[in-house]
């Protein structure tokens, strides 16, 4: 948890002994604010900030909370997911990596974990001495998290026609509506592209990442 907005929002790599040399107190938890482009139609750019809150204590999560987790990095050991929902009869967490995209953070000289090497994770290589090389690597983490979340972006009276029907599990941030293409699916035509509202609509993923809140969560 040191060195999580080191990593995640400045995109370089810092060591945790590095933080506490630097006498860096260890919080339970960090709130990293990303700011994104978002291509609207028409070919125009939006700019819009997602805050994000990380963790290193998810089995403190409330069970609503879970389907705002987005992301988990990965030790190896089977055991790290000891408590979590969706494991498997034997302990197994592969079902869990079908709901939460998982990353593994490696030295690239390293030896990979066995268990990492057979569960679908997405693994990200550091060089231990080329520090300029660690913009590439998070930049990867954070294309791939994109691809898992689900962005409509809508005007304000749509949001509300969302919310309204149904109680529709979608949370807005800065005029962004996020939704599972799920939900909406009932309410569109079953062959995409989808059109709402005027805006082009793209289904990325099937799972809900939704909840009346604007901190989607990454267990760290």
């Amino acid at each position: 948890m040191l060195n999580a907005k080191d990593l995640l929002q400045d995109l370089k790599f810092v060591t945790s002994e590095d933080k506490k040399k630097q006498g860096i107190p260890r919080d339970n938890e960090v709130l990293l604010q990303r700011r994104k482009d978002q291509i609207q139609p028409g070919g125009t750019t939006l700019s819009v900030t997602v805050p994000y809150r990380i963790i290193d204590q998810p089995l403190k999560l409330a069970p609503q909370d879970w389907d705002r987790v987005v992301a988990v990095f990965v030790q190896g050991p089977a055991w790290q997911f000891k408590g979590w929902p969706w494991l498997l009869p034997d302990g197994s967490p592969v079902d869990i990596f079908a709901k939460i995209r998982a990353f593994h953070l490696k030295y690239d000289e390293a030896k990979m974990d066995p268990n990492v090497q057979k569960w679908d994770v997405t693994v990200l290589e550091l060089s231990r001495h080329r520090r300029h090389l660690d913009r590439p690597v998070f930049l990867r983490f954070w294309e791939t998290l994109d691809k898992s979340v689900f962005v409509l972006v809508c005007v304000p009276q749509v949001f509300q026609l969302l919310w309204l029907i149904s109680r529709l599990p979608v949370f807005q941030i800065h005029g962004q509506t996020q939704i599972a293409p799920q939900v909406l699916r009932p309410l569109l035509s079953p062959t995409p592209p989808w059109l709402v509202s005027g805006h082009h609509v793209t289904p990325v993923t099937e799972r809900r990442i939704g909840g009346l809140s604007p901190l989607v969560v990454i267990v760290f």
